[in-house]
C-alpha cells in the first residue's frame, strides 16, 4: 500500500514539474521547449515503483538524478542551461533503464556537462 502511495506522489510531483516547465519555457526556442516536453512525458510515463523489487540503491540514484535534471531544466532561464540539464537527465534515464533490466550500464561517452567544461579548460591550459 505504501508503495502505491509513494508512486502516486512521485507521479504528482513529475506532473507538477511538467506543468511548471510548460509555463516557464516561453523565452526558450521552440526546439528546446519540445525537447523538454518530451523528456517530461518520458518521466511521467515511466512505470517505476520506488518500493518495488527493482528499486535498488543504484536504480534510485539514477531515478533521483533524472528527476533533479528535469527540475533543473524546468528552472533554466537560458538555452545552454536547459540543454545541459536535459542531456544529464537523458543519460540518467539510459542508466536507469539498463540497471532496471539487468543490462550493463553504458559508460557515458560524454561526462556531465559541468565536468566536461572543467576538463576542457584544464586541457586548454596544459596545451596552450
Amino acid at each position: 500500500m505504501i508503495g502505491y502511495v509513494a508512486s502516486f506522489l512521485l507521479g504528482l510531483g513529475v506532473g507538477g514539474l511538467y506543468l511548471m516547465l510548460r509555463r516557464r519555457r516561453a523565452a526558450l526556442p521552440a526546439a528546446v521547449e519540445e525537447s523538454a516536453t518530451a523528456f517530461g512525458e518520458e518521466m511521467a510515463a515511466l512505470e517505476f515503483d520506488v518500493n518495488g523489487p527493482d528499486a535498488t540503491p543504484a536504480v534510485l540514484k539514477e531515478y533521483r538524478a533524472a528527476l533533479e535534471a528535469y527540475d533543473r531544466a524546468s528552472a533554466a532561464r537560458t538555452e545552454p542551461d536547459a540543454l545541459t540539464a536535459l542531456r544529464d537527465g537523458r543519460a540518467a534515464m539510459i542508466r536507469l533503464d539498463a540497471r532496471r533490466n539487468g543490462r550493463p550500464v553504458p559508460i557515458d561517452a560524454l561526462p556531465p556537462a559541468m565536468a566536461a567544461r572543467a576538463q576542457s579548460r584544464g586541457a586548454n591550459r596544459d596545451h596552450g
